[in-house]
């Protein structure tokens, strides 16, 4: 499965939704690989 999470504002929160559903799937027994193509966020800093 493939999910992208996009938009043109910055600050609605597309990072954090991400994030919560790669612990989800994980939680779930899935693998993710989460990338972030902006480099304001670190998803190792959530």
């Amino acid at each position: 499965m493939i999910l992208v999470i996009g938009g043109i504002k910055g600050g609605a929160g597309k990072s954090t939704v991400a994030a919560n559903l790669a612990v989800r799937r994980v939680a779930d027994g899935g693998e993710v690989l989460l990338v972030d193509g902006e480099g304001a966020t670190r998803f190792s800093e959530l």
